[in-house]
C-alpha cells in the first residue's frame, strides 16, 4: 500500500489552478471547462490541448480528491 502524502503532517493534495484569474493582457480566465464532445472523446494524437482546459481537469481533480479524503476520513 502506498503512503499518504503529507506535507508538515497535513495531507499534501495535488491543488493545481484552484483560483480563478483572468489574464490582464487577453482577458481571458484560467480555466474553462472543455465542451462535452471532447469530454468524451478526449485528446487525439497530436492535440495540444488549451492550457485552460489541462486548468480545469487538474483544479476538478483536486477538488474531487480533497471531497472524498474529508468524506472517507472517518471510515
Amino acid at each position: 500500500m502506498a503512503d499518504r502524502p503529507l506535507k508538515d503532517g497535513q495531507p499534501n493534495y495535488p491543488e493545481w489552478a484552484s483560483e480563478d484569474v483572468q489574464d490582464d493582457l487577453n482577458k481571458e480566465y484560467n480555466k474553462y471547462e472543455p465542451p462535452e464532445q471532447k469530454k468524451k472523446i478526449g485528446w487525439e494524437r497530436g492535440e495540444s490541448p488549451p492550457r485552460q482546459w489541462m486548468n480545469y481537469n487538474a483544479d476538478l481533480i483536486y477538488k474531487w480528491i480533497k471531497y472524498l479524503d474529508e468524506k472517507t476520513k472517518d471510515l
